[in-house]
């Protein structure tokens, strides 16, 4: 009778050179996951936030009798209203949410009640861009 012959318990020669690596090999594929996963997770975020900033509608603002409202600025945080009162610029601040801050201020009074609000970084709602200076000034030229 032949008797049977059962394969050798020793893995081939090219088999043991992998099981050699294996440790780098795997430390490298979890590496690459997680970089690529990651990068995938913070631009799908900030891909969102943007598309969220950018197609947020904007508050219903307060109406004030006796302003005519010129323009309307976004900014990351604020609001601003411009508008003409009595012939003199008028700037109303309203928070993110259309909350009113502060109403019927001139650019002196706005400049030093928000100091750190910029309208030059802000965008005019109906263009999406900024207002040019002599816009903002106290006295129409208009």
């Amino acid at each position: 009778m032949s008797q049977l012959q059962s394969p050798p318990l020793d893995p081939p020669l090219h088999l043991g050179a992998w099981m050699r690596f294996k440790p780098a090999s795997i430390a490298l594929a979890v590496a690459f996951v997680a970089v690529v996963g990651t990068g995938r997770a913070l631009s799908a975020r900030t891909a969102h936030a943007q598309s969220t900033l950018n197609s947020s509608p904007l508050p219903t603002l307060a109406r004030e009798i006796g302003v005519d409202p010129l323009v309307t600025l976004v900014g990351r945080d604020h609001i601003v209203r411009v508008g003409v009162s009595c012939g003199k610029r008028v700037y109303s601040v309203f928070d993110a949410a259309g909350f009113p801050l502060a109403t019927r201020l001139s650019l002196r009074e706005l400049q030093t009640t928000f100091p750190r609000l910029s309208l030059d970084a802000m965008q005019d709602v109906a263009t999406g861009k900024s207002v040019d200076r002599s816009f903002l000034a106290d006295t129409p030229t208009e």
